[in-house]
């Protein structure tokens, strides 16, 4: 399988954008021209990598100014993103040359902030529509939108083509079709391999039995896979299936990293509104690839750990996803865990199950916790769910449980 190299224009654009970027975040007071920061989501996954990325280098060609895209997790959890890692080291993508959280945390402080010129600072949102709250102070400069999830109804200042809202399988599909205007891209470089592979990963290989993959992704990805079976003289079916193949491969490779790590992985955390407008609640919800029993069985210290993320993220309640490969099947499982709001997590657990269409069902933990002498403190609920409906992922759970919290 031989996909489009990257090329010099492409990792020139990310080194120069990370000079500029770093000038401009070390010292924006000085800064005369408009910048803009394309962020992806909180959890980074290759979609939030993949969309922000092309977008920004889409920008910075038609209007030559400077556009960065800004990775909002730590440097050293990008090899955590197993995917993400492989496909940038097989398109030969100079990663090392992104800005990462901690390149511009320091810019993220209202002094500095309020020497930016408004019109001298844009930022666009892609594969999410509300800036997580460790960037909210970027909020009033929000100029553009382009996710595929629910529409918060956040930025009313952003409308018509700017605010590209559509729930397809992946933002990258919305990226695409934004970038269309410019065949060049789609020629003889890494974008048609970044784009490609992110929307197969995102759709399940675009197979209509999972539901996952609209008309616009199948369409974009039809034309990619066109331009690579023109040019290339290859048999297009099968490098469609062994480069999804590989890449969920790739993924679903996380059976070594531990339980920080795990929950780390891709995380992203939600504010939570109730009915009562001054209560809110922070709530986490993490995404891995492992076997829910695997889990616990290779770490007896898996609420400890679970406890530790929790209280240093300050969240209520934590739901963690896990999905794996059974055969030719993909299976999915929920965690739920709170040491702060025991009734509160377990009347959501109740919610879930009896509520919605995730098809819960509790594993008997019995036998686990009598092997490895665990023994819940009071105030703590932890619970492993198995998860019938196995296409629902963190997108169609999430609404769910804002949903929950909006009732109480």
């Amino acid at each position: 399988m031989e996909l489009h190299r990257g090329n010099e224009e492409l990792n020139r654009f990310l080194s120069e954008s990370k000079r500029k970027g770093t000038e401009v975040l070390s010292n924006p007071s000085n800064n005369n021209n408009r910048i803009s920061f394309v962020i992806g989501n909180e959890a980074m996954d290759l979609d939030s990598f993949v969309s922000s990325i092309v977008y920004a280098y889409f920008l910075s060609k038609r209007e030559g100014e400077v556009v960065i895209p800004l990775i909002q997790i730590p440097k050293e959890d990008f090899s955590l993103r197993t995917d993400v890692a492989w496909l940038f080291n097989e398109t030969r993508l100079e990663w090392d040359n992104l800005i990462f959280l901690k390149d511009f945390e320091e810019f993220l402080n209202e002094n500095r902030l309020k020497s930016v010129k408004e019109d001298k600072l844009r930022v666009i949102l892609t594969d999410h529509n509300v800036l997580s709250r460790k960037l909210s102070l970027l909020n009033p400069f929000v100029e553009e939108i382009i996710d595929h999830h629910a529409d918060e109804g956040k930025y009313p200042q952003v409308k018509g083509e700017k605010r590209l809202i559509e729930v397809v399988g992946s933002a990258t599909t919305l990226v695409a079709q934004k970038i269309r205007e410019d065949e060049e891209l789609f020629k003889g470089n890494a974008i048609p391999s970044l784009l490609l592979g992110t929307i197969l990963l995102d759709t399940v290989n675009l197979l209509p039995e999972f539901n996952r993959a609209t008309p616009k992704d199948i369409e974009i990805a039809s034309h990619i896979l066109k331009g690579l079976e023109e040019r290339n003289n290859v048999d297009i079916k099968k490098f469609q299936k062994d480069f999804f193949d590989t890449l969920q491969k790739e993924r679903f490779d996380q059976t070594n990293l531990s339980t920080q790590d795990l929950l780390r992985v891709d995380y992203k955390q939600f504010t939570m509104e109730t009915k009562n407008s001054s209560k809110k609640y922070e709530v986490g919800i993490s995404s891995s690839k492992i076997k829910g029993e695997e889990w616990i069985s290779k770490d007896p210290n898996i609420i400890k750990v679970f406890k530790e993320f929790s209280r240093s993220n300050n969240i209520s309640v934590l739901y963690s996803m896990t999905t794996y490969i059974d055969g030719d099947d993909t299976r999915r499982e929920l965690f739920v865990y709170s040491d702060s709001q025991k009734e509160l997590a377990e009347k959501s657990a109740r919610y879930l199950s009896d509520k919605t269409d995730l098809e819960l069902s509790p594993m008997d933990l019995k036998d686990w916790k009598e092997k490895n002498g665990v023994t819940l403190e009071d105030g703590v609920y932890f619970q492993l769910f198995r998860q019938g409906n196995s296409k629902a992922s963190r997108k169609q759970v999430q609404p769910f449980v804002s949903k929950f919290f909006a009732s109480q």
